[in-house]
């Protein structure tokens, strides 16, 4: 089952990486980017499909790779910054309303 998004057009500080809408994660600002991720309950999966394979998984705070609860930390949620690794890790992305940005 695919699922259709839309994305938005912003400008402003760090380049626009993805954006999100509804359950699915495009490539840079245009709503004709790339699905590259598709949010499905707690996994996100590869693709716009709700069975595309299991990349990370959700866990609270943290982005897990793969589909077990256990496995690695990825990137771990903190307010509006995504962090690399745990939640004193290097904040790598910075979550501006429905975009996800570069933090440089």
């Amino acid at each position: 089952m695919s699922t259709e998004c839309a994305g938005f057009g912003l400008s402003g500080l760090g380049d626009i990486i993805y954006n999100i809408d509804g359950s699915c994660i495009r490539e840079g600002a245009s709503s004709s980017g790339s699905v590259v991720y598709n949010i499905d309950n707690k996994y996100i999966r590869a693709g716009s499909s709700t069975y595309g394979s299991i990349i990370y998984n959700i866990d609270g705070n943290n982005i897990r790779y793969g589909s077990s609860a256990f496995g690695t930390i990825a990137y771990y949620i903190d307010g509006d910054n995504i962090r690399k690794d745990t939640s004193d890790g290097v904040i790598i992305y910075i979550k501006d309303g429905n975009y996800i940005r570069a933090n440089y």
